[in-house]
């Protein structure tokens, strides 16, 4: 059996100021939010044994209340930090976690926490548990314009023969997305990767390295992927797969009107306003106010302004 660990110990410095008071994992969608499908997808998959949450001080309480909330038998870890300043980094998150988890089973599944996808994994699984190597899940995001946001990917008969981080001419379109299984030798490893290169913040970094000096094998992530460590991606990912009007039943609308893809959350308070593609988290008030491509955060107050584009 495979334990699995999903890594949210970032600050989200893209999605600023909404950052300020919830992670990424918890931006919500139509049905539960971004981890909700995530943790749904490790706990329906019949290779995963135990789930792990690694997040960071700052954020522990709220995703701590949310797996109360959920009765869902995860651990959470919690790194010792509180801000961008004294982060670990991706890695050293990972090493964190890492030592406290301890027995690993038969391998590790790491799954970065600003991914939304629909593909249960389940045969990922498969092929690591019939071939223990390092896999990481690719995914083609068909314009090499997107590909160099990206760790770009070249891979021949199944195995990974170059990742490039955010290549400023990618030679594929195809990406790495921040899914991985490690078999149980990870820790190691990821101590020699620390010692020889030592750059900590990024995932893809030390997945190049891993590719230059270890065997590590390609997984072609089945259906939609949408990083939502942005405001476009995250609308985008609203628009495509949750397309149409959303209001939650504990929302109070009047005199409004919504136009596109537009997701409204509980007691969210909108009056004679006009929201269009646009995202309203709990608790807003809105009034007499036009709000477009935007994400409105909680508690947030808007009356008598015209919003486009921003994060609020």
């Amino acid at each position: 059996m495979i334990n699995s660990i999903v890594l949210m110990g970032g600050y989200a410095k893209r999605l600023e100021p909404i950052s300020r008071n919830i992670p990424k994992g918890l931006l919500p969608l139509p049905q539960g939010c971004i981890l909700e499908n995530i943790i749904n997808i490790l706990k329906t998959n019949s290779f995963i044994d135990k789930v792990y949450l690694s997040t960071n001080q700052k954020y522990s309480g709220i995703l701590g209340s949310f797996l109360k909330r959920k009765s869902w038998d995860v651990d959470l870890i919690i790194e010792k930090t509180t801000s961008d300043r004294d982060k670990l980094g991706s890695i050293g998150g990972l090493m964190y976690a890492l030592d406290r988890i301890g027995d690993l089973g038969d391998g590790i599944l790491v799954i970065a926490g600003d991914n939304f996808f629909i593909d249960n994994l389940v045969e990922l699984c498969r092929m690591y548990m019939d071939n223990p190597k390092n896999m990481i899940a690719i995914y083609d995001v068909g314009l090499l314009d997107r590909a160099k946001r990206y760790g770009v990917v070249r891979i021949s008969k199944g195995k990974v023969i170059d990742l490039s981080e955010k290549p400023e001419q990618p030679q594929s379109t195809l990406i790495s997305i921040g899914v991985y299984i490690f078999p149980t030798i990870i820790r190691e490893v990821l101590d020699e990767y620390a010692e020889t290169i030592g750059k900590m913040d990024r995932m893809g970094d030390f997945i190049s390295w891993l590719v230059s000096e270890h065997d590590v094998y390609g997984y072609f992530l089945k259906g939609c992927w949408y990083d939502i460590g942005n405001k476009d991606e995250y609308l985008q990912l609203i628009s495509s797969e949750f397309p149409g009007i959303h209001i939650a039943d504990r929302a109070k609308i009047l005199g409004s009107k919504f136009l596109g893809n537009v997701l409204i959350m509980n007691n969210a308070v909108i009056y004679n306003s006009l929201i269009k593609n646009s995202v309203v988290l709990s608790d807003v008030y809105i009034k007499d106010s036009y709000v477009e491509n935007s994400i409105v955060g909680f508690r947030k107050e808007i009356n008598k302004e015209d919003i486009k584009d921003m994060i609020v």
